[in-house]
């Protein structure tokens, strides 16, 4: 969180450091901008009960929250390990496949919070996958501004890699949790189901 003026975390369950409901935190170096979202995030109060000239919300991180996110913090490190041990495996056991697998710049690390391949054969793998009993998800099927609230933003000739992607990605089970067992029951399936489908590359 240190590359901008200020950053945002969300501690959706799902996220890496995840709370048990809702919740996010904002990073910053600036007082100023610590001092807005201090307001902003309980009504706009400048001390308790007193109102300021702008709005606010009700966003305050409940202590239930705070203390189980204190907790889990500590082994994050770990999980992030974990979550890069697996992404290291499916990488590996994809490279000869007919996907596309994330791309780390050298000097640089994925904490993996998704593992998400692209292949144009994404419908009937995932598909494969869901018959083995293995989940998986698309982030996103529809892409932000083919939403109907952001259609006003998009480009004249939309945007066609974007649109192309959302027909390709797929998100692997990768998460602490994971038994080895299980990642390699994920690259036994994925290898078998590609197998099975001629290659347009």
């Amino acid at each position: 969180g240190s590359i901008a003026d200020v950053s945002a975390f969300s501690f959706y369950p799902t996220k890496n450091l995840g709370a048990v409901g809702d919740g996010g935190a904002v990073v910053t170096n600036d007082d100023a901008i610590a001092q807005r979202v201090r307001k902003l995030r309980q009504y706009g109060w400048e001390r308790k009960y007193y109102t300021t000239e702008e709005f606010g919300f009700n966003s305050r991180l409940d202590e239930l929250q705070a203390a189980l996110l204190r907790v889990k913090l500590r082994h994050l490190p770990q999980s992030t390990l974990r979550r890069q041990q697996i992404a290291q495996r499916y990488s590996d056991a994809f490279a000869p496949l007919d996907v596309v697998t994330p791309v780390v710049p050298s000097g640089y690390q994925s904490v993996y919070h998704l593992y998400v391949i692209e292949t144009p054969h994404r419908d009937a793998l995932q598909h494969s996958l869901k018959e083995a009993g293995i989940g998986t998800d698309i982030h996103y099927p529809l892409p932000t501004h083919r939403q109907p609230v952001y259609q006003q933003f998009s480009p004249p000739n939309g945007l066609p890699i974007t649109e192309q992607m959302a027909t390709q990605v797929l998100s692997l089970p990768n998460f602490p949790e994971l038994y080895d067992d299980e990642v390699s029951h994920v690259i036994e399936v994925v290898h078998q189901a590609l197998h099975l489908i001629p290659t347009q590359r």
